[in-house]
């Protein structure tokens, strides 16, 4: 393997793969390894970690194509260090698998392993369906940061993906709180059908997305992997076994109190409230009547903090009601709407974000339990 790639491309690329690999994989060390695979004017480069994989291709001048795995950490720390605007020449020595890399008076040389044991998903070859790239990106900002981080709890770490009709339905849970949101198909799928993706693999799809084109997502008939293919990358992920709870029995078919806010007027308000929250277990108390919203959060020791935020619109009694600050920060930081919506029932149920001007998005948090006195 031989050729020529511009060094700020092929450190792009890398960056683009290598949080795929697993650098602590002692029992398999080729997992800790990125893939270099050289054919006439393309280098796809590939990480993988056996659940999961990302493709990048980049263009370069390949002089004599080959595949080689090279260390994914030190290669690419090495790659982004190399003066931008200049090129590199990787040569491959197929007797000991040791790659060089040279950039005018830069030389390195790393010790590579046999391609042919580098593990990729085989990808689905099944019917696909379409969406935009901007709108399945605001999707995932809007839902994956709800998804649960307990191990003992498979089917929470993974997003539902439901596809019906023209829609594709993104839901995440972890218990406590729940994301919805909803993305146009650009054609129906032919029957409804549901596969859980790891919520990790739809951050790094959510990191790696960008504003413009589209994003073909493919499922194979087993519905045990999915692949996203979307500008030069393509990302394949086994899916969840099991069922997912039927997150829709949490989100209240009624509202008692409600309002509209400005989004980063509360934020700020909770962000600030977080400095006295943090002894008391992250509670904030919001009180809400014609007046304003009140954030206020007080601490045991160093005091207590309250922001009023004037409401855009209110309707109904007035109510308190105590949430963990950091739900209410997470969840208004993943919107960038100037207004969302407020609604409540009462201290005990589940307070509701969604937008002011659609119905694509709706986040349900459980209430924190307040003293009596309060």
């Amino acid at each position: 393997m031989q050729l020529i790639c511009l060094n700020e491309t092929l450190s792009h690329g890398l960056s683009r793969v290598g949080r795929a690999a697993s650098p602590r994989a002692t029992a398999l060390p080729i997992l800790g390894h990125v893939l270099l695979d050289a054919r006439p004017g393309v280098l796809t480069l590939a990480a993988s970690n056996l659940e999961w994989h990302i493709v990048q291709r980049i263009p370069a001048e390949v002089i004599t194509p080959g595949r080689v795995t090279v260390p994914a950490a030190a290669f690419a720390e090495w790659i982004k260090m190399l003066p931008a605007g200049l090129t590199s020449e990787l040569t491959l020595d197929t007797t000991s698998l040791t790659l060089s890399v040279a950039c005018a008076q830069v030389k390195a040389s790393f010790r590579g392993l046999d391609a042919t044991a580098f593990p990729l998903l085989p990808e689905p070859d099944a019917d696909s369906v379409e969406v935009e790239a901007t709108a399945l990106r605001v999707a995932l900002t809007r839902v994956a940061f709800a998804a649960s981080a307990d191990a003992a709890r498979p089917v929470l770490m993974a997003v539902l993906a439901h596809f019906a009709g023209q829609t594709l339905t993104l839901a995440a849970a972890d218990g406590y709180r729940l994301s919805e949101a909803h993305v146009p198909l650009a054609a129906p799928v032919a029957a409804p059908f549901d596969v859980l993706i790891p919520a990790p693999v739809l951050v790094e799809v959510q990191r790696l997305l960008g504003r413009e084109g589209t994003v073909t997502l493919t499922v194979t008939d087993l519905r045990d992997r999915i692949a996203l293919h979307f500008d030069a990358t393509t990302v394949v992920s086994q899916v969840v076994a099991g069922t997912y709870p039927n997150y829709k029995a949490v989100i209240p078919t009624s509202t008692a109190t409600e309002a509209t806010v400005e989004r980063a007027a509360v934020l700020h308000a909770c962000q600030r409230a977080r400095i006295f929250a943090r002894d008391v277990g992250g509670m904030v108390r919001l009180h809400l009547d014609e007046a304003g919203l009140a954030v206020t959060a007080e601490s045991t020791t160093g005091g207590e903090g309250s922001t009023v935020v004037p409401p855009v619109s209110q309707q109904g009694p007035a109510l308190d009601i105590a949430f963990q600050v950091d739900f209410l920060i997470q969840a208004l930081a993943a919107l960038d709407t100037a207004l969302v919506g407020l609604r409540f029932n009462s201290a005990r149920q589940p307070g509701v974000i969604g937008l002011t001007n659609a119905d694509t998005f709706v986040h349900a948090v459980m209430p924190m339990e307040m003293a009596k006195n309060e």
